[in-house]
């Protein structure tokens, strides 16, 4: 019984979005995330700076990230197009209907998989293998 008014139905709000971003845990994470960039970069730069000098992966992997942002974008304007929203504009999910949200992660999963497919890999491997089977 407890559990039955836990459960969002369709329609229903998860939560509350009226207090401002900044004061909320997504300032934290994108906080935290810059952060760990910074590290990783640093790392990169003192132990394997060469990696910096593979222009022709960085352009691969740049376009592949285009296209996964322009699919990104094109499921968010279907949603905006086929759903309902409520008066603060978000987007409401009804029973009946025959586009969902959970459509365009569909897409992006799948695009996930198959813009890799797709594009030419830089020779050799990418940037370099560290692993022994690559170097056989």
């Amino acid at each position: 019984m407890f559990m039955q008014n836990n459960i969002l139905m369709p329609g229903d709000s998860a939560g509350n979005y009226d207090e401002k971003w900044t004061k909320t845990f997504d300032l934290k994470f994108l906080i935290l995330w810059l952060i760990l960039f910074v590290i990783l970069l640093s790392w990169t730069l003192i132990f394997d700076a060469d990696l910096f000098d593979a222009k022709a992966f960085f352009l691969r992997a740049a376009i592949k990230l285009i296209v996964m942002m322009l699919l990104a974008l094109g499921g968010g304007m279907l949603c905006r197009h086929y759903c309902n929203t409520d008066e603060k504009g978000y987007i409401t999910t009804p029973k009946n209907k025959w586009f969902k949200v959970n459509y365009t992660r569909k897409i992006q999963h799948f695009a996930a998989y198959l813009v890799p497919l797709l594009s030419k890999p830089t020779e050799p491997f990418g940037i370099h293998c560290c692993f022994d089977s690559c170097n056989r």
